[in-house]
């Protein structure tokens, strides 16, 4: 995640732990089968992971190998790269890279974020590989090209 040095205020730190929260509900819960019974969270946190789990992309590609948290590294010029992808989809023929975020996806620092994510996946396959930022709050997909 981007750095940030602002002041929060009451509000957005709410709504940063509510981003925490959907986004370890997300690395836990069984996308296939959700229980939610076993999370203490609210009908709005329930509502955001809905809505991911039931997007169209997530269920076109539900039947493929699901990575959560999926950690890398690698060296290239000289230089040290890490990343953890939130979540990746490996079907027959792509692989799917999905980031979360709590709200702004917009930045262009996520695509390159999300661009170097790619290279790596790249670099490991021949399958096409296709990255996403996804707004936990807004609960919308960018493709990333």
């Amino acid at each position: 995640s981007k750095e940030n040095i602002n002041i929060i205020s009451k509000d957005n730190k709410h709504l940063l732990e509510e981003g925490t929260l959907i986004h370890k509900v997300l690395e836990e819960i069984d996308f296939n089968n959700p229980n939610y019974e076993l999370f203490n969270i609210s009908d709005f946190i329930k509502d955001k992971i809905d809505k991911f789990i039931n997007s169209d992309i997530i269920k076109k590609i539900n039947n493929g190998k699901f990575y959560k948290e999926y950690e890398f590294s690698y060296e290239e010029d000289d230089n040290s790269y890490h990343g953890i992808i939130d979540f990746m989809v490996e079907t027959s023929d792509s692989i799917y890279i999905f980031d979360y975020k709590l709200k702004g996806i917009d930045d262009p620092n996520y695509d390159v974020q999300l661009n170097g994510y790619r290279k790596y996946i790249e670099s490991k396959t021949d399958k096409s590989v296709y990255t996403y930022l996804y707004s936990l709050l807004d609960s919308r997909f960018k493709k990333v090209v």
